[in-house]
This record gives C-alpha cells, structure tokens and sequence, in this order.
C-alpha cells in the first residue's frame, strides 16, 4: 500500500550515521544524501526519507510508529543492537512476542528524534 514515508530529523548528518547503520544487517542503504534529504531502501525501492527540519518544527507527533522489515531475527536483533549502540532508546527488546502472533520476532526503539522505529520478522512456517 505504502510507496515511501518520510521523517524530519534536527541534525541529518547524525540522522544519515544512525540509520545507515541501523539499517545495514536489514539489507538497506543510503541512496541519495544531500544537504536537504537522505534516501534509504534498495535499488528498487527508495522508501525511507528523511528531510531536516528548522529548530522550533516538531519533529515527532503522538502515536507515529513506523515498522521496517528485517530478513531474519539475527537482523533484527543487530539493527536493534546497532541502533541502541548510536543513542537510540530501546522500548521492546528483540523477543518473541506471541501475544502478537506466534510467527513475530521483534524489538521497537526511538531513534534520536525521539521516532519510533520497529524491526520486524514475520517466520511465514509459523504464521
């Protein structure tokens, strides 16, 4: 349904370090990075944006939760691993979580503007 999302950050060189790390045991990459953007995803699909805002813009709104794919669970738990190592804030640790579904691995942390951000691995022989 989505074709991309786009977030503002204070500071996009901290942005672009954070994420291209976070987003490296994912598969992802930086795509384009200028002064005024930062493109994330593969070859084929630019998804993830992120644009820098003026200081007294708000950068986070109640309840914006965006969830990423990951190509495993040991993805998972290193984008996690990678992320909380750059000053991102763990809010679930890379776990199962049957309460969701029996096939769900993940772990959710806010980045350093304070986005939600969850690593997630669906295991379709457990769906």
């Amino acid at each position: 349904m989505l074709d991309h999302l786009s977030l503002g950050v204070a500071d996009l060189a901290r942005s672009k370090n954070f994420y291209e790390q976070l987003f490296a045991p994912l598969g992802y990459r930086c795509l384009r990075a200028n002064e005024k953007e930062l493109a994330f995803g593969t070859d084929d699909t630019w998804a993830f944006w992120l644009y820098p805002t003026e200081p007294t813009d708000s950068l986070v709104g109640a309840r914006t939760h965006i969830a990423i794919k990951a190509p495993s669970r040991a993805a998972v738990a290193a984008a996690h691993e990678a992320g909380a190592a750059l000053g991102g804030v763990t809010t679930r640790e890379p776990g199962l979580r049957p309460d969701i579904s029996p096939a769900y691995y993940g772990a959710i942390l806010r980045d350093l503007d304070g986005h939600t951000i969850e690593i997630t691995h669906w295991d379709a022989s457990l769906a």
